[in-house]
C-alpha cells in the first residue's frame, strides 16, 4: 500500500515528477512459496530513467528507511482495513465456478472460519511486530534487481535455457548498497495524509423498487447553460452510482489541429489529477476524461458517499488547467506513440477504420492527427 502508493510524497509522484518513470507498483511477487516469498517492486523506467537507475532504486530504500522511522500508523491500517472490508460487502457479483475455486486453494492456507475475508485481503488485526519484521527484511544487502532494457544488447554473455534469452549476472557495486544505506532522505518523500474520499455513509437513497418496471431519466434542473437528467437504479440496490458529464464545446472537432489539442488537453488534465485522484481510486472511486466530436466527456463513478467531492474537484482542474511544461513532453510522446500504434491494428479493425471514415460526413484520419503532433 505505501511503496506503490501514488498521491503527493510517494515514490512514484517524485519519480515521475522527474520524469524517470511511468508506472510504478509493489507488492508479494507471483514466485511466494509456502515457508517464504519476495516482495517486488517493478518500475517502468522512461529513457532518462534508465541512466539514473541507482537514484531510482535509491529512492525506493529511502521510502523504506522513512516507513521504519515512522513506523506504520495504526490509522493507516485501518483505513485500509475499512477500504477492504467495503470492497468485501459491496463487491459485484463473481462467477460461482471461479469463486468456488477461489475459496477452495484459499482453504489450503487458511482456517475455515477466516477463509472468506483472507481470500479477499481483508486486514483484520494490527501488528506492528509483523509489520517491523517484514521492514527488517527489506534492505539493500539483501535486494535482487533485475534490469531490462535494450540498452544491454550485445552486453548480455549468458543465456537461460528456456527462451534462449540472453541475460547477465553479477554482484550489486557496493557503492551502490553503502549510498543507498545512508543517502540522506528526500524532502519530496512522506507517508501519505488521510484519505479524504474514503465512504463512511452507505446508507440507500432511493428505496427498492421493482426491477421489472423500469423508470425513465427525468429532467431535474435545467438552465441556459445545462441539463441536468437522474435515473434512478432499482435493480443492483447498492450504494453507488454514475455522473455522467458532456462538455460541449464547437471547437474540439474544427479541425486535425484542434482535435489533437483537445485530445493533448485531455491527457495533461489526467496526469495531473494522478496525484490526488490515486486516493479517489482506493476508496472505490474511478473517473474517465475523454475528447469527442463535440466536446468533452467526464464520466465519474464508485460509491455515492463521497463521488461529488471527487467530481467538484475535477471540474475545479478543467477551470484552472494550467500546463504543465515538463510533462508536456513525455504526455505528447505517449500520444504520438498511440497514433502510431494504429498502423499495427489487426485487419478487421483497420477495415472497419476505413468504414467509418468514407461513412462520416465529418471524420480526420489518424495519418492527420500523426502530422499534427509530430510537427
Amino acid at each position: 500500500h505505501l511503496l506503490g502508493h501514488e498521491g503527493e510524497g510517494s515514490i512514484f509522484a517524485l519519480l515521475k515528477a522527474k520524469g524517470w518513470c511511468t508506472s510504478l507498483s509493489a507488492g508479494e511477487g507471483g514466485d511466494s512459496f509456502s515457508a517464504a516469498s519476495t516482495f517486488v517492486v517493478r518500475v517502468s523506467l522512461t529513457e532518462a530513467g534508465h541512466s539514473r537507475a541507482r537514484e531510482v532504486m535509491a529512492a525506493v530504500f529511502q521510502y523504506l528507511r522513512l516507513v521504519e522511522a515512522r513506523g506504520v500508523q495504526e490509522w493507516i491500517f485501518q483505513e485500509l482495513a475499512a477500504v477492504s472490508e467495503m470492497r468485501f460487502h459491496f463487491r459485484d457479483k463473481q462467477d460461482p465456478f471461479s469463486y468456488a475455486r477461489l475459496v477452495a486453494s484459499c482453504l489450503q492456507m487458511y482456517p475455515w472460519q477466516d477463509v472468506l475475508v483472507a481470500a479477499y485481503g481483508v486486514p483484520k488485526v494490527y501488528d506492528a511486530a509483523a509489520i517491523s519484521e517484514i521492514l527488517d527484511c527489506l534492505t539493500p544487502e539483501q535486494v535482487r534487481v533485475m534490469w531490462a532494457s535494450k540498452k544491454f544488447e550485445g552486453k548480455c554473455p549468458l543465456t537461460e535455457p528456456w527462451y534462449s534469452n540472453p541475460y547477465s549476472q553479477e554482484p550489486i557495486n557496493p557503492e551502490w548498497i553503502n549510498s543507498w544505506n545512508n543517502d540522506p532522505l528526500s524532502e519530496d518523500l512522506f507517508l501519505p495524509l488521510p484519505n479524504e474520499f474514503v465512504p463512511t455513509d452507505f446508507a440507500m437513497r432511493v428505496p427498492k423498487g421493482d426491477a421489472s418496471k423500469p423508470c425513465a431519466p427525468r429532467v431535474v434542473r435545467e438552465t441556459g447553460l445545462c441539463r441536468l437528467w437522474y435515473k434512478a437504479d432499482h435493480l443492483f440496490h447498492t450504494p453507488k452510482a454514475f455522473a455522467y458529464m458532456r462538455i460541449a464545446s464547437p471547437e474540439a472537432y474544427r479541425s486535425p489541429e484542434a482535435t489533437v489539442m483537445t485530445r493533448l488537453f485531455t491527457r495533461l488534465l489526467i496526469d495531473n489529477l494522478n496525484a490526488f485522484a490515486y486516493g479517489a481510486e482506493i476508496a472505490g472511486l474511478a473517473y474517465s476524461v475523454s475528447n469527442t466530436k463535440h466536446g468533452l466527456s467526464v464520466c465519474v463513478h464508485g460509491y455515492s458517499h463521497k463521488l461529488l467531492n471527487l467530481q467538484a474537484k475535477i471540474v475545479e482542474a478543467i477551470v484552472e488547467f494550467k500546463v504543465d511544461k515538463e510533462r508536456f513532453v513525455p504526455v505528447r510522446e505517449r500520444v504520438e506513440q498511440e497514433y502510431k500504434n494504429m498502423r499495427y491494428d489487426q485487419p478487421y479493425r483497420r477495415a472497419l477504420y476505413n468504414v467509418d471514415m468514407i461513412s462520416e460526413h465529418r471524420r480526420w484520419h489518424v495519418e492527420e492527427y500523426e502530422a499534427v503532433v509530430c510537427d
